[in-house]
């Protein structure tokens, strides 16, 4: 049977307008009686990056998780909200993303994602365990709820990555360091969490975008979409394509096609809503992160990739010391020197863009290698498009 994804063009946060959405959806993806009856505990789990307010666009807005709260506590399900921040605490997210209204609304319940477990893996297609939060054994059905954005390492966080918010938050960085640049190893990851989580219904927040280096750093773009589906894979190969990504620049999907998941091709999704047409996204802007293999052995890829490789770099001018840079980076690449400024050591990074996810500053700044920049000099195009 194909997966299933409704497509709604919706241009604001209006509570009314994204309730009818939501259920239009719902009908649609004819998911209602499997997954949601009276008494069934519910996870709610949003994109909770860090603690931001929502114009910044770097958490699932509340007014989406809202209605969607709305919907199902029509169908008598216990409501709870999870996510495991990189650095703050659910508590404080919540408080700063604005949750707080629609919690006490709802009745819905705090799950923070923090206790670890490693558990077997559903399929055992590349990774035989998995580090994931052990409160998920508590929920019948997982509801994905990410924000449409893009990412520095990944391109695009969608469906797919928004479950790594299950794994608990010293465990990411480990699987941040096993993977280091490793783009396609990390999507692997990603699809394994996602197969064994195995949220039954993903609802994307596209109102207002993420394009440019996100996640978390970007510029804010309104896309004016609510796109819903029963499989988080087919949302995100739908989401990329009306994006104008190629699939092959989009990892998790590039792998997913590359080992035949039967979800990675968005033309075999059956397709519901707004017309494909109406939906695409024109000049959404990808991040500028730069991969240059050319299909090289590896000693000579190793040689040259430090030339062509987007790195971070701190601004000091900019940054106001918090030091989470330094907490959130697996390998210790970033330094406090001299008890003042904050720098990364080339040496140790992996780049995998964790430190500028998270600062809050906006004072992490990805720079193209030198050879990339000549590149772009000579071709006659700007390096930060």
């Amino acid at each position: 049977m194909a997966a299933r994804c409704f497509l709604k063009k919706v241009e604001d946060y209006h509570h009314d307008r994204l309730r009818a959405a939501v259920g239009e959806g719902l009908a649609a993806l004819q998911v209602t009686a499997a997954l949601f009856r009276p008494g069934q505990r519910i996870l709610l789990k949003p994109n909770f990056l860090s603690a931001c307010h929502p114009e910044r666009g770097v958490t699932t807005h509340p007014a989406v998780v809202a209605a969607v709260a709305e919907c199902l506590a029509d169908f008598g399900c216990e409501l709870y909200l999870g996510d495991s921040p990189a650095l703050d605490s659910l508590e404080k997210v919540i408080r700063k993303a604005g949750y707080q209204e629609l919690i006490r609304r709802y009745g819905i319940r705090l799950a923070p994602l923090q206790r670890e477990h490693l558990r077997p893996s559903r399929s055992r297609r590349w990774f035989p365990r998995l580090h994931l939060a052990r409160e998920l054994d508590s929920f019948d059905h997982v509801v994905n709820l990410p924000k449409l954005k893009t990412h520095s390492m990944m391109t695009l966080t969608l469906g797919v990555k928004n479950v790594f918010g299950c794994v608990p938050g010293k465990h990411k960085a480990a699987y941040h360091l096993s993977a280091g640049e490793n783009r396609l190893y990390f999507a692997r990851l990603l699809l394994e969490i996602w197969e064994t989580v195995r949220p039954g219904l993903t609802i994307l927040d596209g109102i207002v975008g993420m394009q440019g280096n996100g996640p978390g750093q970007g510029q804010l773009r309104s896309t004016g979409l609510l796109a819903m589906a029963d499989d988080a894979l087919a949302l995100d190969a739908v989401i990329g394509h009306l994006l104008g990504v190629p699939a092959d620049q989009h990892p998790v999907v590039a792998e997913a096609i590359r080992h035949d998941f039967a979800s990675a091709r968005w033309a075999e999704t059956e397709l519901s809503g707004d017309a494909v047409a109406d939906c695409r996204v024109s000049g959404f802007q990808l991040p500028a992160v730069t991969d240059l293999r050319w299909r090289l052995p590896d000693f000579l890829a190793r040689r040259i990739r430090n030339w062509f490789t987007t790195r971070p770099v701190i601004d000091p001018e900019r940054c106001v010391h918090c030091g989470a840079c330094a907490a959130i980076c697996p390998t210790r690449a970033v330094r406090n020197r001299d008890g003042q400024e904050f720098e990364i050591v080339k040496e140790l990074c992996i780049r995998c863009y964790c430190c500028h996810e998270v600062c809050p500053a906006r004072a992490v700044d990805l720079r193209p290698g030198q050879g990339t920049r000549l590149l772009y000099h000579f071709s006659g195009s700007d390096s930060r498009e």
